[in-house]
């Protein structure tokens, strides 16, 4: 099995590792899609690097699908289009029908 090594969860169903902190290593941890380690630190990769090869059939598998899965859910196009519909939605039923909008786009 090939390994995808990115910053973002993957639409392509392949583990990931990386190697950095702050929102990138956050997104990779919450889709449950991979490892991370501290960026510049070489013996924390190749922890990283070991972790990932040590895993094998399912549980590697189980990484890919849910960082799959997380980013069709949140960030794939048709999730931010449904992200942004609620949106709307939302600030149309908060202002009621034929009230003027201070906002000239909303006319």
């Amino acid at each position: 099995m090939k390994y995808v090594f990115a910053g973002a969860t993957s639409p392509a169903g392949k583990p990931i590792l990386v190697a950095a902190s702050g929102e990138a290593a956050a997104l990779v941890e919450a889709a449950g899609a991979g490892v991370t380690c501290q960026p510049g630190n070489p013996q924390t990769l190749a922890e990283a690097v070991t972790r990932l090869y040590a895993l094998r059939g399912k549980p590697l598998e189980e990484l890919g699908r849910q960082g799959r899965n997380y980013y069709l859910r949140e960030l794939s196009l048709a999730a931010g289009v449904q992200h942004f519909l609620k949106l709307f939605e939302e600030m149309r039923q908060e202002r009621p029908r034929g009230e003027p909008s201070n906002n000239a786009a909303f006319y």
